[in-house]
């Protein structure tokens, strides 16, 4: 590769140094939100529903509760819950079902923006704070975001939607707002509408009938001329047995509502051409599952037959974008001939066959036999737990980062615990070889297990295990819920799904200092009670060796660096934009140029390049320069003088034992597209921002640690006043 490739190019849009990252301007009127909770026999989950409320992070919301006639003790608990509160509403009224209940509550709502919530269902905390920083920034009709199931008997989440047409878009505008059409599950408690927006669009629910959601979620998707997205499960679903919808499978309510519901939908305006395609492939799934599943078999034929009766007299044509239903339906003429039998067979759920009942648990052995170190970790949790054994598992089951430095001082300091350490370093004491049984047995076993990073998607922990990510990095840059990441999403559509599956199994995430928690919380959905500011074990070791010339001289010495010259480090981190990339087009325009850095520092200075282990091609560099890519970490910041990067956490460490840091990012509005950074940690970052060569070279010789730096030291960095790690360690150990 040439090292033209890295020069400083200003008429490429996003390669354009930024001194400051632009924060959207907010809108200035206050934000009301009235949530509006329908309650039909539900006393046994309100509690949860009123807790997450409760544990908002933004309170400037009322509360509707309409108790729509229940027979249990619903209204006892609402009358207990709301005594002394201001910020609610109560209604009584008789059975009306769901669709006029909210309706009810959009007319009585004060605020100027509307969230529903099902009386069983819950929020995450942060849910409302997140949903108001998203109007403040781009005032849409509505915010979007996600959700996840929570199954009542297994006391589990599951996260497992993802859509092509959305996962990589932060906002919908015009025409793009109508790809909502195209979601499987027309769910429309997962928004936050402005008011005026569905008052204006006269958008209402069906009314006295099941699925009554169906023309909200249609009009709201035409209407809209602005949508902003969230992409994290902040809805919780409750799956349980009580639900309405799974109620009355015995009657023909269910098909009755569903053909209202069908009627109510082809009076929308503008529900044709390519609008209609999508709710047409909606309409026959969702007429599948309910003729299947909750319409009894003396009931089905009639139901097939209002069905045919009723489309075939919307003149419905043959589109590429129909699902295969309606390919076969159009293509043999089942409409125009109103053949009733076929479309019943069309639709049926084929009967199970003997082979197809004895192909699953073959299928199941096979997976179990390829599989058999999982099926033995599935083992190993039945056996009782190694009580005072503690597991580490560095980042990519390297001995480096926070979990090397933790076990390391853990031994020190309580040494009649047994620890070991997932490794292939054959030096480590305790050594376990990855994916070994040996593995498997202490990752099922182990009392306490300490990850960093991503490791164990398809694996769940034990009751009475206790895991700790200590992760590897306090963050600059988004993380997963608060980034879209575009490259990693093309790579595995299940990407965030997989993610989220392995956080579930934390109990905590370490972070460095207080400030850092609330990024975290919001990027992994963690609860506040979840996140330990305990300071990282690694930071905790540059402290310790702060003043202790003999050890940085030692490090030098090891790594055959120039004791008598002022050591640069310069410490990128890796590009999102180059993930999936075939190597002839992977991008590192980003980097500085080291050749002409050291030219302007002169022979007084020394720069060590550090290049970020993923997706490295430093083999490819030349420069006067000393690759460091291999050094460890910590020592490598322990014998600098100066650290210089763009979006990594390194410069918190260094900042720790005050090391001046500098910022060189010129590709941030191309990082952006890709990941971005936190708006208001990167911008504190910036007052040490550079341009280029010649101003970091300036900088570096004319750097002053003063009132500034301290400030943002005690900001983001470890508070030594706090009680540490390996306290806590040891009490869960006992």
């Amino acid at each position: 590769m040439e090292k033209e490739n890295f020069s400083m190019n200003l008429d490429e849009g996003d390669l354009i140094p930024v001194k400051k990252l632009n924060i959207p301007k907010m809108m200035k009127e206050e934000i009301k939100i009235s949530v509006i909770v329908p309650v039909y026999n539900t006393a046994k989950y309100l509690p949860k529903m009123f807790e997450s409320l409760e544990k908002q992070t933004y309170p400037y919301y009322e509360l509707i509760l309409i108790n729509d006639g229940s027979t249990d003790e619903s209204g006892e608990v609402i009358k207990k819950y709301i005594k002394n509160k201001k910020n609610v509403t109560y209604i009584e009224q008789e059975n009306k079902k769901q669709g006029y209940t909210r309706n009810q509550g959009i007319k009585k709502a004060t605020g100027n923006y509307i969230l529903f919530l099902d009386s069983d269902d819950f929020l995450e905390t942060r849910t409302l704070e997140l949903c108001v920083q998203k109007v403040r920034e781009q005032d849409p009709d509505f915010v979007y975001f996600e959700w996840k199931e929570y199954h009542d008997g297994k006391k589990k989440f599951e996260y497992k939607r993802f859509d092509k047409n959305l996962d990589n878009k932060e906002i919908l505008e015009n025409e793009e707002c109508s790809l909502l059409l195209s979601e499987k599950f027309y769910y429309t408690v997962t928004r936050l509408y402005k008011r005026d927006f569905l008052i204006k669009n006269n958008i209402f629910y069906g009314e006295g009938y099941f699925y009554e959601d169906h023309i909200f979620f249609i009009k709201t998707a035409l209407c809209a001329k602005k949508v902003a997205l969230i992409h994290a499960p902040l809805y919780c679903y409750r799956i349980h047995n009580q639900a309405t919808t799974k109620n009355h499978l015995d009657t023909n309510v269910h098909a009755i509502s569903f053909m209202k519901a069908l009627e109510d939908t082809f009076k929308i305006e503008n529900l044709e051409g390519e609008h209609l395609v999508p709710v047409l492939n909606h309409i026959i799934l969702r007429f599948k599952t309910i003729y299947n599943k909750k319409t009894p078999e003396s009931y089905q034929k009639q139901f097939a037959t209002d069905f045919i009766d009723f489309m075939s007299k919307k003149n419905i044509q043959f589109n590429d974008l129909l699902n295969p239903y309606w390919i076969q339906i159009l293509n043999e003429n089942i409409l125009l001939n109103k053949d009733v039998d076929r479309l019943q067979q069309i639709i049926a759920d084929k009967k199970i066959s003997i082979l197809t009942k004895i192909k699953k648990p073959i299928k199941k052995l096979i997976k179990r036999i390829i599989h058999y170190k999982k099926t033995y970790y599935g083992l190993e949790k039945k056996l009782p737990i190694y009580e005072n054994t503690l597991l580490f598992m560095g980042f990519d089951y390297r001995y480096a980062g926070n979990s090397k430095y933790c076990y390391e001082q853990m031994q020190q300091r309580y040494p009649n615990h047994q620890y070991f350490f997932v490794t292939n370093n054959k030096e480590v004491k305790n050594k376990v070889k990855p994916y070994s049984f040996r593995y498997y047995r202490l990752l099922a076993r182990s009392k306490v297990v300490v990850l960093e990073s991503w490791l164990l998607s398809d694996l769940t922990k034990r009751d009475g295990q206790t895991w700790i990510q200590t992760w590897h990095a306090s963050t600059v840059k988004k993380l997963l819920f608060d980034t879209t990441e575009p490259l990693s999403l093309k790579k595995s559509e299940k990407y965030r799904i997989k993610k989220y599956a392995e956080i579930l199994n934390w109990d905590y995430l370490l972070v460095d200092n207080k400030t850092m928690g609330p990024f975290y919380e919001t990027a992994f959905l963690l609860d506040s009670r979840q996140i330990l500011p305990l300071g990282y074990p690694r930071v905790k070791y540059l402290i310790d060796h702060k003043k202790d010339e003999e050890k940085k001289k030692e490090i030098k010495e090891k790594y055959h660096v120039p004791g008598n010259k002022k050591i640069v480090l310069y410490a990128p981190t890796w590009r999102d934009y180059n993930v999936g990339v075939e190597d002839e087009h992977l991008d590192f325009r980003y980097l500085l140029d080291m050749d002409r850095l050291q030219e302007l520092l002169g022979k007084k200075y020394i720069i060590l390049f550090k290049d970020h282990n993923f997706k490295s091609r430093r083999e490819l560099l030349t420069g006067n320069y000393i690759d460091a890519s291999d050094f460890e970490t910590q020592d490598t910041i322990l014998m600098s003088d100066y650290v210089i990067s763009d979006y990594s956490s390194i410069v918190f460490d260094a900042m720790a034992i005050d090391i001046p840091i500098l910022i060189f990012a010129k590709d941030l509005l191309k990082y952006e597209k890709y990941r971005g950074v936190y708006p208001s940690i990167f911008n504190d970052l910036l007052h040490w921002g550079n341009i280029n060569e010649e101003e970091l070279a300036k900088s570096i010789k004319e750097y002053k640690i003063d009132k500034f730096y301290k400030n943002i030291k005690k900001k983001y960095t470890y508070d030594t006043k706090e009680s540490d790690f390996e306290d806590f360690l040891d009490e869960k150990l006992k």
